[in-house]
């Protein structure tokens, strides 16, 4: 059984680079697999394999941001995967940093950044990653939109993760 924890976000992220932030978390897993997996391998599949429920979540998040005149995701999964690995830039997303073990992309809107790294250990056959989001608010409505959908943000996290270690491993 695949078991996600929230834990504190490791000393050695990247992510700490976009600190002081308004908010932070990190979820982790640890699995076996002989595959060879990079963060980016993380990133793309978080981004492009969710499962259908989180997908529905999506299209409502997407719909109702529109009535605020915020950005709405319209990315497809090859424009994703190209971002990721090739850091070319879309509406949406932007690779900021990159290391071995760690890719980190910035959503960015008028009203917050974002910022979400995969991060991942490799000891052999066991794997460690982390999946860390910050977040920096410009502004009143920034606050309002991040902290309404929160709660659903961890819920969402954790169940992108195990559906993305199991869709790669």
């Amino acid at each position: 059984m695949m078991k996600i924890i929230q834990t504190p976000i490791p000393d050695d992220s990247l992510i700490r680079n976009y600190f002081p932030a308004d908010y932070s978390d990190s979820f982790q897993c640890t699995f076996e697999s002989d595959k060879d997996i990079t963060p980016d391998d993380l990133l793309v599949a978080f981004w492009t394999k969710s499962p259908e429920w989180i997908g529905a979540l999506f299209k409502i998040r997407n719909n109702l941001v529109k009535l605020v005149g915020l950005k709405g995701d319209k990315t497809d999964s090859q424009e994703i995967e190209d971002c990721i690995r090739n850091n070319i830039d879309t509406d949406l997303f932007k690779v900021v940093l990159k290391s071995e073990n760690e890719t980190i992309i910035r959503l960015s809107d008028k009203h917050l950044d974002a910022y979400l790294s995969a991060y991942i250990k490799n000891s052999g056959k066991e794997k460690t990653v982390s999946l860390i989001t910050t977040v920096q608010m410009h502004n009143l409505l920034g606050h309002i939109y991040f902290y309404s959908i929160c709660p659903f943000h961890k819920i969402v996290v954790k169940g992108m993760i195990k559906h993305t270690i199991n869709q790669i491993r």
